[in-house]
């Protein structure tokens, strides 16, 4: 990379060897939280794939940045509901891509 230079960065799906780099980043990102456990990214990768996606520096493809998404429908849920049941624990078990 030359001096001085951006650092060129690309986004992709999530790969299952992705997961320790994401924990890692979001143990970083994140310190006074719990990060993603490994069972949930795996689920997210399971449940709906095409909709993870990490974001690297492609010279040295250290990852610096992802997305984790589901479908639900809205109105099954409440609006004091938290993140655990919009996401199901986490898991996106409640993915609904009708």
């Amino acid at each position: 990379m030359i001096s001085g230079a951006s650092p060129t960065l690309a986004v992709r799906n999530t790969m299952a060897s992705d997961i320790p780099g994401i924990i890692a980043m979001c143990k970083r990102v994140y310190p006074a939280s719990e990060p993603w456990s490994p069972s949930q990214l795996e689920s997210h990768l399971v449940i709906f794939p095409e909709g993870q996606f990490v974001a690297y520096e492609e010279a040295s493809g250290a990852l610096v940045g992802m997305s984790a998404s589901l479908i639900i429908l809205w109105d099954d849920y409440e609006d004091h509901m938290n993140w655990r049941d919009f996401t199901e624990m986490g898991t996106f078990r409640n993915h609904d891509p009708e």
